[in-house]
């Protein structure tokens, strides 16, 4: 599994407005493209999946099918030079070519 699996180009967004956790996560789920309705269902649901605690000590059930993909995200974002490589980038296939390079 590479986490270049899980992006599209198009859903990556290198300029993000909203300054809130809360308004962060909606420009997130937009770049999905669903209808309003799913949005907001799905905004719930990781609302609700955020109210139940860290997801490094994560309560045991069959939904955390996720943990690979974040645990991969972690090992992205601890590699040195990652933080000012993604400040530098200007365009959704950069993106995608870094995490090519670093083999996530």
């Amino acid at each position: 599994m590479h986490l270049k699996e899980f992006f599209s180009p198009d859903a990556i967004s290198l300029k993000l407005e909203g300054s809130e956790k809360d308004e962060i996560l909606k420009e997130l789920i937009t770049l999905l493209k669903l209808d309003e309705k799913s949005e907001a269902m799905l905004y719930k649901m990781l609302k609700r999946r955020e109210n139940l605690g860290s997801t490094g000590a994560p309560p045991l059930e069959v939904s955390n099918q996720y943990l690979p993909v974040l645990g991969k995200i972690a090992q992205f974002a601890k590699e040195p030079d990652v933080p000012d490589r993604l400040g530098a980038l200007d365009s959704a296939d950069a993106f995608l070519q870094l995490l090519d390079e670093k083999g996530v």
